[in-house]
């Protein structure tokens, strides 16, 4: 049953890092246009 448990939260741990990951390709992709464009106006 342990290795049942560990499965799970095997799991469950590699869906928040993808989650995170996304996140913070989100979030990279979000500042870099907007800096971007902040840079550019100027």
């Amino acid at each position: 049953i342990a290795l049942l448990i560990s499965i799970v939260l095997m799991f469950l741990l590699h869906q928040l890092q993808s989650l995170q990951e996304h996140y913070v390709l989100d979030t990279e992709a979000y500042c870099e246009e907007k800096l971007t464009r902040h840079l550019h106006t100027q």
